[in-house]
């Protein structure tokens, strides 16, 4: 079975009206991109609504920085080396511009996190 452990979360958000050579229009109501024909084409959210989707759903907040940080970076060779014991900090802006701040040893001890509104 697929996890957290093992799932990027990404978005497709892209910021213009064109893409490969192709222009792009929106429908009222709607943050999709679409070709000509109707198809989509791109979406135009941006992580912080994806993580509040992710949320809005019910997933665990380890399951979220699983999918949307510590599986990144692991893939890319960047998450930093745990074991010494040492908490580092990590921090968040909401999609309600909050920002949060938490401390962990490692990624796996994100079971519950204690957030706390800075």
């Amino acid at each position: 079975m697929i996890g957290t452990k093992t799932l990027i979360a990404m978005t497709d958000r892209i910021d213009v009206h064109f893409m490969g050579g192709q222009t792009l229009h929106k429908k009222e109501g709607s943050q999709l991109w679409y070709q000509e024909k109707g198809v989509v084409a791109a979406g135009s959210y941006t992580i912080d609504r994806l993580i509040h989707n992710l949320r809005a759903i019910g997933l665990q907040e380890s399951a979220i920085w699983n999918l949307t940080s510590f599986v990144p970076l692991r893939v890319l060779n960047q998450l930093p080396q745990y074991g010494s014991g040492n908490e580092i900090s990590y921090s968040f802006v909401s999609e309600t511009k909050s920002r949060y701040a938490f401390q962990a040893s490692v990624p796996e001890a994100l079971k519950e996190l204690e957030l706390v509104n800075v």
